[in-house]
């Protein structure tokens, strides 16, 4: 949810939140685990023009510390973009 003090995950998000992080971790140690080792995939970011200055670059600097070997694309939406 959206309000003026920021965006907050709804209850039924939070829950999504949970099931999807395990199942992103269960994924990246199957394939760490066939490929004999940890594998950076590639990053796409998406993100409206008006919080791009805001965060992102504080964001994309930890990114790439945590995860050197990972390609990082980052895009702006647009109205036509979807």
């Amino acid at each position: 949810m959206r309000g003026r003090k920021g965006a907050t995950l709804t209850a039924e998000a939070e829950v999504f939140l949970r099931h999807a992080t395990a199942s992103v971790s269960a994924l990246e140690q199957d394939v760490d685990s066939v490929a004999g080792g940890p594998v950076e995939a590639s990053l796409r970011i998406g993100v409206l023009p008006t919080v791009t200055p805001l965060f992102m670059p504080q964001v994309l600097r930890e990114f790439a510390a945590a995860r050197p070997q990972a390609a990082l694309r980052g895009f702006t939406l647009t109205a036509t973009r979807r």
